[in-house]
């Protein structure tokens, strides 16, 4: 009876502390959500609440911008944005009202749930311009041309990112802008309908 009851007393024990780390383990996520990465590089968003918060804070990051906001994408890009949709709706309505040029070059070979991100961005009118192209094949974001955001697709899941890499280095930035226009020249805008 004492072995038993020595026994029971320390699973009780351990299931408090197993609990307590459990807590601290969240709270500590929850504050790093939107967070730099700790090497200021990669941000991994392979789990749904990271891939969530880190969307929330690169639309923060779109509203600061001061001059332009560029996104190319294929089903991963559709994919982050339908997750948060709400917010990435106030921030189209924002840009309708703003400065800032934004330009969405996608891929023509969306996943099913690609029409409805082309549904809200018909409705952006001209506040937004968006074109498709047949070999956009990568995502990224460039906000003022001097914060490059690339995704790193899953190996296991395309359509979702395993992380992102903030990237700041001038020479990579000009030779994707190069790129980009020559790309955005050859799309076709976004049709009414598809």
């Amino acid at each position: 009876m004492a072995i038993d009851r020595l026994l029971r007393n320390r699973k009780r024990d351990l299931e408090v502390e197993r609990t307590r780390y459990e807590n601290v383990a969240a709270e500590l996520r929850s504050q790093l959500g939107s967070q730099p990465p700790t090497d200021g590089r990669f941000w991994e968003t392979r789990s749904r609440d990271s891939e969530i918060e880190f969307v929330h804070a690169q639309i923060e990051r779109f509203s600061d911008a001061s001059d332009e906001v560029l996104i190319v994408g294929d089903s991963v890009v559709v994919h982050q944005f339908l997750t948060v949709i709400e917010p990435l709706e106030r921030w189209l309505e924002s840009v309708a009202n703003g400065s800032i040029r934004v330009h969405i070059l996608l891929s023509e070979q969306l996943s099913d749930e690609g029409d409805q991100l082309l549904q809200l961005l018909r409705a952006t009118g001209q506040s937004v311009e968006t074109r498709l192209h047949p070999s956009v094949t990568a995502n990224f974001d460039l906000i003022d041309q001097r914060d490059l955001y690339l995704y790193v697709t899953d190996p296991f899941a395309r359509s979702r990112p395993l992380g992102t890499i903030h990237v700041t280095e001038d020479a990579l930035i000009e030779e994707l802008i190069d790129e980009f226009t020559a790309y955005w020249r050859e799309a076709e805008t976004l049709p009414e309908s598809m």
